[in-house]
């Protein structure tokens, strides 16, 4: 079987990012901000934390390291709310007369 290895974006490997990510899991108590599962990691229960950044880092990178744009999500929420992200953005905005606004 083939495995896709993703490269980690070294945002992520900061030592900032790292003492922010755990002070926003103590913050929300490991606790999903939509289902509200406890996510205590593979170890614990299976359901692993995901630090989430509310407004994405790509539409907004100058919130990458505000703590209020962050919050916790379970795995499945996160892979969720990413899909729905996609699905958004890929759908042409509309306009008053019902056909797609050309982009810029």
């Amino acid at each position: 079987m083939l495995r896709v290895v993703k490269e980690r974006d070294p945002f992520y490997l900061q030592p900032a990012w790292k003492k922010l990510r755990l002070a926003v899991l103590r913050r929300d108590r490991y606790i999903c901000q939509e289902c509200k599962a406890k996510c205590l990691g593979k170890k614990k229960n299976g359901i692993s934390p995901q630090v989430d950044h509310i407004i994405p880092r790509k539409e907004c990178p100058e919130r990458a390291m505000d703590i209020s744009n962050l919050r916790v999500l379970c795995h499945p929420c996160h892979s969720k709310r990413t899909i729905l992200d996609t699905m958004a953005k890929a759908k042409p905005e509309i306009g008053l007369d019902g056909y797609p606004l050309e982009s810029a």
